[in-house]
């Protein structure tokens, strides 16, 4: 997406995927781990150390003009 800042890490694997829209904001120390798909809309802010861990294939996981604050 456009203006996006990703101060974290992704890890996909087994044919995972992340999807990100415009105007997102992923704090440092955050990890977005896919074994099928992450979609994060457009205007988001996730906090710093958040993890969002996508196993199964049962549903896909969508986040869209939210803020989602995890915080240790």
């Amino acid at each position: 997406g456009d203006n996006v800042v990703f101060k974290g890490c992704i890890r996909c694997e087994h044919g995972g995927k992340v999807i990100v829209g415009n105007d997102v904001y992923v704090g440092d120390d955050s990890i977005l781990s896919s074994f099928s798909k992450i979609t994060i809309g457009n205007n988001v802010a996730i906090s710093y150390r958040a993890l969002l861990k996508k196993k199964k294939k049962i549903a896909n996981v969508s986040v869209e003009n939210h803020k989602i604050i995890l915080a240790c």
